[in-house]
């Protein structure tokens, strides 16, 4: 490091600083939440599926996308008291489960409830996290009312 920072003088420290620090810390918004490397954005009422992707939409974000493990033992089994949509559903092709924002989806990190997804009555194409199945996810039908996390 000395002799690269020898080689860089003040105002390219400054630059490599700014940047290395904008790199490992992203600012939130106001009344935004920062963990796990991204900021997080509660609702306080509830809405369908479609309406609160279109709400996080909005606010320049996304519904929750779910990438490690790391992100859902750490928020949720700490931070979390209600049910929540997910950015994840089977809306397009039926047990082919899509993240709103492109993310692949990946079946080693999921967290299902015992049985689900199970697609009750062939009605439940949205994903959510139940505080009744201890924080475990679960396919509900998109028109159910429920809150949302935002992420960005």
């Amino acid at each position: 490091w000395p002799h690269v920072l020898a080689h860089l003088g003040r105002f390219g420290i400054l630059l490599f600083t700014l940047q290395f620090t904008t790199e490992k810390s992203q600012m939130c918004p106001s009344g935004w939440q920062q963990l796990v490397g991204s900021c997080y954005s509660f609702s306080d009422e509830r809405d369908n599926w479609e309406k609160a992707n279109q709400t996080c939409l909005l606010k320049d974000s996304h519904l929750i996308v779910i990438n490690s493990e790391e992100e859902q033992q750490e928020y949720f089994f700490k931070h979390v008291n209600k049910d929540y949509w997910l950015g994840l559903t089977d809306l397009s092709q039926e047990g082919q489960f899509e993240w709103v924002d492109g993310t692949p989806y990946n079946a080693a990190i999921t967290t299902w409830g015992y049985g689900q997804p199970d697609n009750t009555d062939n009605l439940e194409h949205c994903v959510h996290i139940s505080a009744l199945m201890e924080y475990y996810w679960n396919d509900h039908q998109c028109t159910v009312l429920m809150h949302w996390i935002c992420e960005r």
